[in-house]
């Protein structure tokens, strides 16, 4: 019951949010599905609740004799484990779960040299047009969106038609790199898979923390010129896509 609650939150998040309540990032869900599982698996009852915290974490709360323990899936991604008596905080502590990440690497695999990585691109950002290319913003984090690092999806796990697809009623283009031709041009890329993505991939050098460094901007304008291909929202007007040399 517990992982259907929050599998249904991770298909929409963005329905979830409301006056003071942010949705969970899909990283928070998929964690906290986690979390649960190892709950279960360990033979521990079931939360007596689940629910969202006011910055997109999550919280399960189980009774215990004259309390409640609680695991706390923090928004970036921390987990901790807390235990109240008597309306009071007794105990309180960090899990560390190294595990999970190990896991959910293996599950999608190395990226390899030959491999193709998509970046979705909004139309209305003006960052691509035909006749002028692509601009390097495409490849700025964004402070929140980009929530740990600049995001990229793989090829051998989602269709370009699937990479494109943005929020409802907007179009985007998608810019097409090869993973090979990132490394050998100093910038790293490591699997990074969420909720519902196994592709899920990031750029670990390229993240808002950075976004006003030169070494960032660098990096953008190196990418904008390892784009290979640019597809979607019809990248020309006779539908053909563009082809980068």
């Amino acid at each position: 019951m517990i992982d259907h609650q929050l599998t249904e939150w991770g298909r929409d998040p963005a329905t979830l949010e409301d006056e003071g309540v942010d949705p969970p990032p899909p990283l928070t869900v998929q964690k906290a599905i986690r979390l649960a599982e190892a709950l279960r698996d360990e033979g521990m009852p079931n939360p007596r609740t689940v629910v969202r915290d006011p910055n997109g974490g999550i919280v399960f709360e189980r009774a215990v004799i004259g309390g409640a323990e609680l695991f706390h899936v923090w928004d970036d991604g921390q987990v901790e484990f807390r235990k109240v008596t008597d309306g009071k905080l007794i105990e309180r502590r960090q899990l560390h779960w190294s595990l999970w990440t190990i896991a959910m690497s293996d599950e999608s695999g190395p990226i390899s040299e030959d491999e193709l990585l998509y970046r979705r691109i909004p139309a209305s950002s003006g960052w691509y047009a035909p006749a002028t290319g692509l601009r390097p913003e495409a490849f700025a984090p964004h402070r929140t969106a980009d929530e740990t690092c600049l995001s990229v999806y793989r090829a051998r796990f989602k269709s370009i038609e699937e990479a494109e697809r943005g929020r409802a009623g907007k179009s985007c283009y998608v810019a097409v790199l090869r993973a090979g031709d990132l490394r050998s041009h100093g910038i790293r890329i490591e699997p990074s898979p969420i909720f519902g993505d196994p592709g899920h991939a990031e750029l670990p050098d390229l993240n808002p923390a950075v976004r006003k460094q030169d070494a960032t901007i660098n990096a953008a304008l190196t990418l904008a010129g390892l784009v290979r291909l640019v597809e979607g929202s019809y990248a020309t007007e006779d539908g053909d896509p563009v082809v980068r040399a």
